[in-house]
């Protein structure tokens, strides 16, 4: 039987997919309450990093958490370890056909906005990079859901694993720094939220998160059976991890004081964008319009 046979299977029966409605509602709601106005790019650009994730995120991963336990509430483990099928193959299948519910329901809003912002607006583009980070934000999710799962198969896992999920990122999203002069401002933890990304923090939080996935699946093998090969891939796993955040951390632009000028996290000079001149664009003969 093929890999992706066995993984239309295991979506067929899985627990995430009664999730798929609630995401597109959920969605939708929130981006209806947030006023987006599908005449700019950028307000659609936002919205679609601010609206899905941050619901797709922790239901999916309390989804995996709940599939991961399944075979242990049910006593049919050891039934299963009879199976000429690999106990890690098994569980990257149900794992996937967990998550690819959630990324469908990603692409399904992302078409939906696109779409519409297509036949309306007159400049700019989707940024299909921050889609597909958010697609492997989504894979990190279930990852750590299914772990989680893995190691507790109660039934109260589920609904807990998604409540820590979305306090985490909310967390992250909104942390913030009291100044000298009493305001408050953003803090550098925040570019780690999918929501915040920028297009040039963009390559090291898909990093992170592909990071963040390989060390969840690397430490659920080193659950079924410790040894030093596995402890090993797990600790190459959460490298780029650790580089990812680094990077993003690095990335955050600061004001040198002592030089006045503009630098990262390493003491390199950040370059303004250069300007440029706006060219106007005249229509009509008798009057002319630009």
């Amino acid at each position: 039987m093929t890999t992706l046979r066995l993984v239309a299977i295991e979506a067929r029966h899985n627990a995430a997919l009664l999730l798929v409605p609630v995401i597109l509602l959920g969605a939708w709601y929130l981006i209806d309450a947030q006023l987006w106005e599908p005449y700019l790019w950028s307000s659609t650009n936002e919205l679609l990093r601010k609206s899905v994730v941050p619901l797709a995120g922790p239901a999916i991963a309390g989804a995996a958490a709940w599939m991961a336990g399944n075979d242990r509430r049910r006593a049919i483990t050891d039934l299963l370890s009879t199976t000429p099928h690999p106990t890690l193959s098994r569980h990257l299948t149900r794992w996937f056909a967990t998550a690819v519910w959630a990324l469908l329901a990603y692409v399904v809003v992302a078409v939906y906005m696109f779409s519409r912002t297509t036949l309306h607006a007159t400049w700019g583009g989707p940024e299909f990079w921050s889609v597909a980070i958010a697609e492997v934000a989504l894979l990190a999710f279930a990852a750590w859901g299914y772990l989680a799962g893995y190691l507790s198969a109660s039934r109260f896992t589920a609904p807990i694993v998604a409540v820590v999920a979305f306090s985490g990122q909310m967390f992250v999203a909104n942390s913030m720094a009291a100044m000298g002069d009493g305001t408050q401002r953003s803090t550098w933890p925040t570019l780690l939220a999918v929501s915040n990304v920028t297009e040039r923090s963009a390559p090291w939080q898909a990093l992170l998160y592909a990071g963040l996935t390989f060390t969840a699946i690397a430490a659920l093998w080193l659950a079924q059976r410790r040894d030093l090969v596995r402890g090993a891939l797990l600790a190459l796993a959460i490298v780029p991890v650790v580089g990812g955040v680094v990077m993003i951390w690095a990335g955050v632009p600061r004001w040198d004081y002592a030089n006045n000028r503009l630098v990262d996290g390493w003491g390199n000079t950040i370059a303004a964008e250069e300007y440029t001149a706006p060219e106007p664009v005249c229509r009509g003969d008798d009057v002319v319009v630009c």
